[in-house]
């Protein structure tokens, strides 16, 4: 039972009401997913979906305008968020007419159409694999022609409106050797990373291509671990899909085999772990990531785990919570593939890191669902902590100063080191977590409250550290 009672969220702050944003056509904070992929499998009506990680729900997305596949089999393979009425979709074929770039966009009297941006084909790729959207224009990956895709990666371009693409990096004749899978936007440079899906075969590798030089300068960044999976001998990582992760400042992989690999632009791996998965409705069953995409509203990743599921990792990637959405299977046998965030202007993001409870665990700090105006089902949960445990979530106003003491306030010369206040202590609440570890506090926001505030979980831990507690993460609160 929570000590205070709840109240209208930001009543004690300084928010400013606004009238609600207009409603977007792709909700924000939802993920645009194809679930089919590779030059085999002809799309259906339901091959491009929208997922709802909070409401577990996939709803699929009629376009008008899409080649039916009728003599040439071929499939969608990468989505591309653009804006709430706006995103890129590629396809692949083992017939160059197919293999494709199109634009979906969205209208009040046609709804979703499809327009072809590509005049000419992309004819060293069988598939569009992942997309890159910069100032500069459009960048596509993909494996060399043959069959369902050679060893090698080509980096095609196009302008921003369309036009005639062209091949911009050639990482074939640079040494990639495994499949031109994943390629990520950091900055100016794309970040394409290959894969080998057999045991044996050549390493995943990283490469960086600068947009800046002409002709692109082409960085060698490493190889990738081997994947975690036990096996004699190790198994390559298999590189799926790669995302940006501005939060962090890392680059996010998902591997075929269930790993999931976080490194940095330069080429230095920072945690890898291996996420349950489940596949064919067991859990425990053969893992398999074969798309990724950051949530940035709660810095967590969704993931499509080749069984036609959506998974997603939560605390930093460093704990699996089991929220898995069970995707309804359009097209049978077909897994979900690759994935694209829909960005928001709520946002419950990442804030400094907390500090390990006495379990080994640092305490999680989520939420439910998006802060947004209006939304009267808001919570905020603590995840991690001891059983049985009081638990005090913070809110407050400023995560830079809490009177006299500037933010964060290091705890290591109270007892406890690599602990820091992240937040203000303007709105404390009392909680008890449960058995599990966990707690939760309900917060219904007004409609058209707009603001930003900051939130922590403190949690007693007497055997954590001298102080006696464990920290969460803070994190930022954008109410939009």
């Amino acid at each position: 039972m929570w000590r205070t009672s709840r109240v209208a969220f930001g009543a004690a702050l300084a928010f400013s009401s606004s009238s609600p944003l207009a409603s977007a056509q792709l909700p924000p904070g939802t993920f645009l997913a194809v679930t089919s992929s590779g030059p085999t499998v002809n799309p259906t009506a339901n091959s491009v979906q929208v997922v709802d990680p909070f409401a577990g729900t996939a709803t699929p997305i009629s376009i008008a305008g899409l080649p039916t596949g009728a003599g040439s089999s071929y499939s969608y393979s990468a989505p591309a968020f653009e804006s709430p009425t706006s995103f890129l979709l590629g396809t692949g074929s083992a017939a160059p007419s197919s293999r494709n770039l199109y634009r979906v966009t969205w209208s009040s009297g046609s709804g979703w159409s499809a327009t072809q941006l590509n005049a000419g084909t992309f004819s060293q790729i069988v598939y569009v694999a992942q997309i890159a959207i910069l100032p500069s224009g459009i960048y596509v990956v993909g494996n060399p022609t043959g069959g369902a895709g050679g060893l090698g990666a080509y980096v095609y371009s196009l302008p921003t409106n369309g036009g005639a693409p062209s091949l911009y990096a050639d990482l074939t004749a640079a040494g990639a050797q495994g499949l031109g899978n994943g390629m990520t936007a950091v900055g100016t440079s794309l970040h394409v990373f290959t894969a080998d899906t057999t045991t044996t075969g050549p390493n995943a590798k990283h490469w960086e291509v600068d947009t800046t030089t002409v002709p692109p300068t082409i960085t060698f960044r490493g190889a990738l671990p081997d994947s975690l999976v036990p096996s004699t001998p190790s198994q390559n990582f298999g590189s799926a899909q790669a995302a940006w992760d501005p939060v962090s400042g890392n680059i996010v992989l998902a591997g075929v085999r269930g790993d999931v690999l976080r490194r940095t632009p330069s080429g230095t791996n920072v945690n890898q772990i291996l996420s349950p998965g489940v596949c064919n409705g067991t859990p425990g069953a053969i893992p398999r990531h074969d798309g990724l995409a950051i949530n940035l509203n709660t810095n967590a990743i969704g993931l499509g785990d080749g069984c036609a599921h959506y998974d997603e990792l939560r605390c930093d990637a460093t704990l699996f919570l089991d929220d898995l959405v069970t995707m309804p299977p359009p097209v049978p046998s077909v897994s979900l593939f690759r994935l694209s965030y829909v960005t928001s202007a709520a946002n419950y993001l990442e804030d400094g890191e907390g500090c390990a409870g006495s379990n080994g665990l640092v305490p999680c700090n989520y939420v439910n669902s998006l802060p947004t105006g209006g939304n009267a089902s808001f919570a905020i949960t603590l995840a991690n902590a001891l059983p049985s445990t009081a638990a005090f979530l913070v809110i407050g106003i400023s995560d830079t100063a809490w009177g006299p003491f500037a933010l964060p306030l290091p705890l290591a010369g109270f007892g406890a080191p690599g602990c820091s206040l992240r937040v203000s202590l303007d709105i404390p609440f009392l909680g008890v977590t449960g058995a599990s570890g966990e707690a939760s506090a309900a917060f219904p926001i007004p409609a058209g409250l707009t603001g930003t505030a900051y939130s922590q979980w403190i949690v007693s831990d007497p055997a954590a550290n001298g102080l006696g507690l464990a920290f969460s993460d803070g994190r930022r609160i954008d109410i939009g």
